[in-house]
């Protein structure tokens, strides 16, 4: 959060930003504070373009030990809707 503060110009207009977020997350639930923060930027577009976007998956904190199969799957579709 202190960085998309730090560097609107970067952030919000040129660099996409991917979450993969787990549903059971306790260290850092998508119902706090950060999970809000960026929920909202995802909802209101503030990055344009949907420069930011979330998934979630059924996990916890540790996403790739918990469910490696959604989380890959989630990551692979951004990938393949940015890049390639």
């Amino acid at each position: 959060m202190e960085l998309t503060a730090k560097y609107p110009e970067i952030l919000d207009k040129k660099l996409p930003l991917h979450l993969i977020w787990g549903d059971s997350d306790v260290v850092t639930p998508i119902n706090g504070d950060v999970g809000q923060f960026y929920c909202d930027r995802v909802a209101n577009n503030r990055g344009g373009k949907g420069m930011t976007t979330i998934d979630v998956v059924s996990a916890g904190h540790v996403l790739f030990d918990d469910n490696p199969s959604d989380t890959n799957s989630a990551l692979l579709r951004w990938i393949n809707k940015r890049v390639l």
